[in-house]
């Protein structure tokens, strides 16, 4: 079913995603939502990894979907606990039922990649 696909593809975004140096996943692993995953890239820009993404056509959101325009750190991440510089560094990723195992794998490489490449510039 798409539902199915959805959490596989979110778990496989999960573990690539957790195998990046200095990423931090945000969202629990049990009893969240199927279509979202929120995590941090600590020293990593937020904003300017997000223009980086859009140039090769991959959108996410530094803001919850509710979230105003204002630039503060996630409230609901400061309350899970997150420390204000992971909360204020975190990136969000909405998946549909049309998203696929493919399509993960190659936000996973975009992100690694985007994200070296923002550290050694950033340092």
């Amino acid at each position: 079913t798409g539902l199915e696909r959805m959490k596989r593809v979110k778990s496989l975004l999960r573990k690539g995603l957790s195998r990046i140096d200095r990423v931090t996943i945000n969202t629990p692993l049990e009893n969240s939502a199927p279509h979202i995953l929120n995590f941090s890239i600590r020293g990593v820009k937020a904003e300017v990894l997000i223009h980086t993404l859009e140039q090769k056509e991959i959108y996410l959101s530094t803001t919850s979907a509710c979230s105003s325009k204002k630039q503060l750190p996630s409230q609901t991440l400061l309350a899970m606990g997150v420390p204000d510089d992971l909360a204020d560094s975190a990136f969000r990723i909405s998946l549909s039922y049309d998203n696929t195992e493919d399509e993960a794998e190659k936000v996973i490489v975009a992100i690694e990649e985007a994200a070296k490449q923002l550290r050694k510039v950033m340092k």
